[in-house]
């Protein structure tokens, strides 16, 4: 069994390590120890921040701090991990930094070149370039290949958009003299750089929350910018009006499968609802275990009414058909709830206070103005069954619901001014409200999945792909390569879906 314990104890393990390592004068071990703990924990959440290791990757950039330089206010710097055009928040920063006429710098790793191609149109006809550095094999040499960057563009600002465990990001950000913006993409999960940056960007109370209490990021360095969903060009596929008439009528969900796992609730509620409503479908979209789905509703043989796919370029028809959208639990998506929205479709949401399904992440700090009156969020399951009895028979109730939500989310304009407003001022018109969170219950949710196939944290260890931490938890590593096998049928739900 995978235990609290057994996590902070090989953490533990890895810090003293990655210590070792500092102190002999190891840097690229230390580093490699500091991205693969910081690793571990992103992925059970026991902890959200380690002061330790933030004064350590402080201490290493001394070593390479830029000079003063004089810097250009109109340029700025977007570092970024992945280059995503749907995904993440990459497209409406960039988006608002061209629309307020800013010289974008934008520094990502090689191997994303042919996902960025959006982001070249984009910069088409400005100023603004997109720059591809080496992929990240060591640390120092590609610290500065970033410094490089920096030194002959001199950015005013920078944003830092990247992977929880990014130890050259996390460096570069440490020895730039720009005023440094952290977005924070992964509220929810342990991340590195506490240190690093000016000013953490929050987009909702969970993680505004979670950077003050335990990540202890001070109030004034805490600024809060609410996103909106991007809907990019796509392609309606061509079967797609033929699986609406095989599906029907049909409630909607989707997002990282790992987000309805580690309790039975979500399976339970949707299995009701298809006892119910015998003329009702249930479609899923999103990515990770979807074969876990599957093989749940099979077992009550509920098969032929239950639709799951991988990532659809045309997801967004589903929500523009569906009768209305549940949010995945115990984990609530962010995301997608708001995709909910903008398309018209009501999204139905939980946020029990039973300890039993108690997460803390409730959809309401997602939304601009939203009140209880709403009824998006339910802590009673009957409450819940009464809303989408009205959804599905009473057509004037829907229709004014609908209404009601439009203005939930910020708009393009909105968000680009505030971005602007970010830049000059450091400020922004939005504020969070101070909660107290539940967030041991919240950790409990990760460890309850992995325990129910306990080789997942072995092939965690697996993953690291450093001789190093293969020789210092050779039983881990074992235990993991034991299952290799297994891997190409499970490596997907490896690691809660975060990529």
């Amino acid at each position: 069994m995978i235990t609290r314990e057994l996590v902070i104890r090989d953490y533990n393990k890895l810090k003293k390590l990655a210590e070792k390592a500092f102190l002999n004068g190891k840097i690229t071990d230390c580093l490699d120890y500091v991205s693969f703990l910081s690793f571990l924990m992103y992925n059970f959440n026991i902890i959200y921040a380690d002061d330790e290791i933030e004064n350590l990757l402080r201490n290493i950039s001394k070593k390479y701090l830029c000079k003063n330089v004089k810097l250009d206010r109109k340029t700025v710097l977007f570092y970024d991990w992945w280059g995503w055009e749907t995904r993440g928040l990459t497209n409406i920063y960039l988006n608002a930094l061209v629309k307020n006429n800013y010289k974008i710098i934008f520094v990502t790793q090689l191997r994303n070149k042919n996902a960025c191609g959006w982001i070249e149109k984009l910069f088409f006809g400005t100023e603004s370039k997109v720059i591809y550095i080496s992929n990240f094999k060591n640390y120092i040499e590609n610290l500065k290949e970033l410094q490089e960057i920096y030194y002959e563009y001199v950015p005013a600002t920078a944003f830092m958009h990247t992977y929880p465990s990014d130890v050259v990001g996390v460096l570069f950000f440490h020895i730039i003299k720009s005023v440094k913006f952290q977005i924070n993409l992964t509220d929810h999960a342990f991340w590195i750089g506490t240190k690093c940056f000016d000013y953490c960007i929050e987009f909702r109370d969970f993680g505004y929350n979670i950077s003050l209490n335990e990540r202890h990021i001070e109030e004034k360095r805490l600024k809060v910018l609410p996103y909106y969903p991007v809907i990019t060009d796509y392609k309606v596929s061509d079967d797609f009006e033929y699986l609406m008439k095989k599906i029907g009528r049909f409630v909607f969900s989707g997002g990282s499968v790992y987000k309805i796992n580690g309790s039975d609730f979500f399976y339970n509620f949707v299995k009701d609802l298809l006892l119910e409503y015998k003329d009702l479908s249930f479609v899923f979209i999103g990515n990770g275990d979807i074969e876990k789905i599957n093989e749940y509703f099979r077992r009550c043989s509920l098969q032929e009414r239950v639709f799951c796919f991988s990532e659809r370029d045309d997801f967004v028809e589903f929500f523009k058909r569906c009768e209305f959208y549940l949010d995945t639990f115990p984990i609530n998506g962010a995301l997608m709830t708001q995709y909910a929205v903008v398309n018209g479709a009501i999204p139905v949401s939980f946020n029990f206070s039973d300890k039993q399904y108690c997460t803390d992440s409730d959809i309401s700090g997602l939304f601009l103005q939203y009140s209880d009156d709403l009824k998006l969020s339910f802590d009673n399951i009957d409450e819940a069954k009464r809303e989408i009895g009205l959804l599905l028979s009473d057509k004037s109730f829907k229709s004014q619901k609908k209404q009601n939500i439009k203005s939930l989310v910020i708009s393009k304009k909105v968000f680009n001014e505030s971005t602007l407003e970010l830049i000059e001022s450091k400020n922004t018109q939005f504020k969070c409200n101070l909660r107290k969170l539940n967030l041991k219950e919240f950790s409990e949710i990760y460890m309850d999945s992995v325990n129910k196939d306990s080789s997942l944290y072995y092939l965690i260890f697996v993953r690291a792909r450093r001789l190093k931490v293969y020789m210092h938890f050779f039983i881990n590593t074992i235990k993991g390569l034991f299952n290799y096998h297994n891997i190409k049928k499970i490596g997907k739900k490896i690691c809660k879906f975060h990529f």
